[in-house]
């Protein structure tokens, strides 16, 4: 009854992993959700909670993880993930450097 469990507790640990993957480097890129904002542990837990609620399939029916077939999988979300952030996060970006950019002219005068 318990071997049951563990195993599905290995299921959702492996999913929560896979979403973490995708949603963790727009949570690290963006300015509102970064370290500033949120301290280590509590930002995880929302990534966690996040990537979980955008996760694709049913959690039961989670595809097989494997440890070695897992890896590039694990590296295409986080390829992904890092595309997503700095999409988002382009315009933050952008407006900083305007800013950063008007501050420095305004002092030449």
């Amino acid at each position: 009854m318990f071997y049951a469990l563990y195993f599905e507790i290995h299921n959702l640990v492996a999913s929560a992993a896979m979403g973490f993957a995708r949603v963790a480097p727009i949570f690290f890129f963006l300015p509102f959700l970064n370290s500033g904002v949120l301290s280590g542990a509590p930002r995880n837990a929302i990534i966690v909670l996040v990537a979980m609620g955008v996760w694709p399939h049913e959690l039961s029916e989670a595809p097989p993880f494997l440890s070695v077939a897992m890896i590039p999988l694990v590296l295409q979300e986080a390829a992904v993930g890092v595309m997503l952030g700095c999409l988002l996060s382009w315009p933050f970006w952008v407006m900083h450097a305007l800013v950063v950019l008007s501050i420095t002219r305004e002092g030449q005068r």
